[in-house]
């Protein structure tokens, strides 16, 4: 019986084949390039929605911040451009924008893939970093408001590894260099963000506490480099939600998956 049904379905296929109808899986999404310099940030004004996978690339000469927001409904383009001005003046927010988490910040030359579902609306990207004179980047420019509309109708990457956050650590299985994808899902019982960071090589971890105090006590980002790298992933997201990112890791190298919120982080080094 299980060999017949098996060659049922492969006559089925061949037919279907023969007439042109693709039996092939559904590819996931073409990544949207997003790119971050020193004056502004650029990517198409309308992507598909549905499962969407969006590659932030920072090509500027310092860190810079990936943070994305949703209108509601009856919210257009000019008036998520008009409120973000404010922001950038140092205004809150309105009621109706909500934060609905970006890669985070990205050191320079960084990149990383992140695939998500994306409901129909008008979103923005933007950059609060501040610069050495304490400007934040959404001030100078730094956002670009788009459209997402339709469905894009494709399924979720292949994930090498699930990345699970608990309430108390991220479970993270054992990592092999290279370009991975992780699957990052939410298992706390409250929402959780994902900051993925490594010390560049010669620093120490009070080094880098220093250099972060440093930021939040000026509101200045610091001349020279960073003795963190940071390779971005998600910020928060709701409790049961999963993302897919896309990342470079090396070998040997040592890497720290943290929630700002939460404080929790988990260190683990790939083979």
């Amino acid at each position: 019986m299980l060999r017949a049904l098996s060659m049922g379905a492969a006559v089925m296929a061949a037919a279907l084949t023969a007439a042109g109808v693709s039996t092939a899986a559904p590819a996931p999404p073409t990544p949207v390039a997003v790119t971050v310099t020193d004056a502004a940030i650029t990517m198409p004004g309308r992507v598909a929605g549905g499962m969407t996978a969006m590659r932030f690339a920072n090509a500027g000469t310092r860190i810079h911040e990936f943070a994305m927001g949703r209108a509601d409904a009856g919210h257009g383009v000019d008036e998520v451009r008009a409120a973000v001005r404010r922001i950038g003046r140092g205004g809150r927010p309105p009621a109706w924008l909500h934060d609905v988490g970006g890669p985070g910040n990205l050191t320079a030359g960084a990149a990383v893939t992140v695939s998500r579902v994306l409901r129909p609306g008008v979103y923005v990207v933007f950059d609060a970093v501040p610069d050495g004179r304490g400007v934040p980047g959404v001030a100078r420019g730094l956002s670009r408001v788009f459209r997402v509309a339709g469905d894009s109708g494709a399924p979720p990457p292949h994930a090498d590894v699930v990345i699970t956050a608990r309430a108390d650590a991220f479970d993270i299985p054992a990592l092999h260099a290279g370009i991975v994808t992780l699957e990052l899902r939410v298992a706390a019982g409250a929402p959780r963000g994902f900051r993925l960071t490594s010390l560049r090589r010669g620093s120490t971890p009070g080094e880098a506490d220093r250099w972060a105090a440093g930021i939040e006590q000026s509101g200045r980002l610091p001349a020279g480099p960073s003795p963190i790298t940071m390779l971005g992933a998600m910020q928060t997201i709701p409790d049961g939600v999963s993302v897919w990112v896309t990342v470079a890791l090396q070998a040997g190298r040592t890497y720290g998956l943290g929630d700002d919120e939460s404080g929790v982080e988990t260190r683990f080094t790939p083979r």
